[in-house]
């Protein structure tokens, strides 16, 4: 019962995770195509972009934050695991379990904290300061949207876990190899 719970839950969120990752690849794909837009603009001036340097710097907070969650469930982030690899299975766990409580020790207050930054900027209706005049809130509405991802993927983990899942993401969860 608790296995379909879980494996369940990871199907939603992987396809959650998907979306997200999508979000960050058209992120990176334009970022991309700005630099190389000023890049040429430097001798066609009449490509120049206003305020391309903050729409650059809020896409990388977007391409960073939507991977968060995807990564996370396929244990993609750096890790030097000389001596975990060497533990008893027992403690192998043990320090899994330690990462996912501090990964959510991490998170939660981050998640508390960035929606209620989302929310008065909702209601504040603040701008970045530039030519655009481009709204704060969607940026910070996409970090928001990783870290719950990031979040919900560190609990599901840590139930697997403390469930005796091993599995950290079942293939069907829209994770590819």
């Amino acid at each position: 019962m608790v296995q379909n719970v879980i494996s369940a839950g990871h199907r939603v969120l992987g396809g959650v995770e998907r979306c997200l990752l999508a979000v960050a690849s058209a992120a990176l794909v334009a970022i991309a195509a700005l630099i190389l837009i000023e890049i040429v603009g430097r001798w066609l001036p009449a490509l120049r972009i206003p305020d391309n340097i903050i729409i650059v710097r809020q896409l990388m907070v977007v391409s960073i934050a939507c991977g968060l969650g995807w990564v996370t469930g396929r244990n993609g982030h750096i890790a030097i695991d000389l001596l975990y690899r060497h533990m008893a299975p027992r403690w192998q766990r043990i320090c899994h379990g330690l990462a996912l409580v501090a990964g959510l020790v991490m998170a939660v207050p981050l998640v508390i904290w960035v929606a209620e930054d989302v929310a008065a900027l909702h209601a504040s209706n603040s701008f970045y300061f530039g030519e655009l005049k481009l709204p704060e809130w969607p940026v910070r509405t996409a970090f928001l949207l990783g870290l719950l991802a990031l979040a919900a993927r560190l609990c599901l983990q840590l139930a697997g876990l403390i469930a005796g899942v091993d599995e950290t993401v079942p293939a069907d969860a829209g994770h590819e190899g």
